[in-house]
């Protein structure tokens, strides 16, 4: 999965832990890295729903939820890929595949 627009990530009770901003950020990225990877790494996917305007928000077996928020009018937000197919944004919210 690439995400280009904003994203975050909430724990299993809903509370926002991580984000974009954070990740960026040379003071807090390498604890996010490791967050992200502790709670994502091999974690299979279990629900993915659309929410907004082609936000994406995807469930993980221990409950994680990741969320792209696409709020660019100009450029795409996020890409997902399942085997030889895939989804994403377009400029303006609107989804595409293939």
């Amino acid at each position: 999965m690439t995400i280009e627009c904003a994203w975050r990530l909430l724990d299993p009770s809903g509370q926002i832990i991580a984000g974009k901003h954070e990740l960026e950020d040379p003071a807090t990225r390498e604890q996010v890295e490791r967050l992200l990877t502790r709670s994502l790494l091999n974690k299979k996917v279990i629900d993915a729903k659309l929410f907004g305007i082609s936000d994406l928000e995807l469930t993980f077996e221990n409950k994680y939820r990741l969320q792209a928020i696409n709020y660019s009018g100009l450029y795409e937000g996020w890409n997902l890929r399942f085997g030889d197919s895939a989804c994403f944004t377009l400029p303006g919210g609107k989804l595409s595949g293939y």
